[in-house]
């Protein structure tokens, strides 16, 4: 999987990935100090991480499984905590 393919299509190239059967869980765990951090990664397209989290709110396959000020965690709707 490409930057490419994630900047361009977050919650598809996600679910792929996080529902793979080769996986019993899986989880994406977004923080600020990430995307702070994805600033001085010149290989990282702007604000990536921000479009991938607001994707993941939005759409239905994916559900919070924590949150605070620092960060967020996200599943697959499906999976158990």
């Amino acid at each position: 999987t490409s930057l490419a393919m994630l900047d361009a299509d977050p919650e598809d190239t996600l679910y792929r990935l996080m529902t793979d059967a080769r996986h019993t869980a899986s989880y994406l765990v977004v923080t600020r100090s990430m995307q702070n951090e994805q600033r001085s990664v010149p290989s990282m397209p702007a604000g990536l991480l921000e479009r991938i989290e607001s994707a993941l709110l939005e759409s239905d396959r994916f559900r919070v499984a924590e949150q605070n000020r620092d960060g967020i965690v996200f599943v697959p709707a499906e999976q158990g905590s």
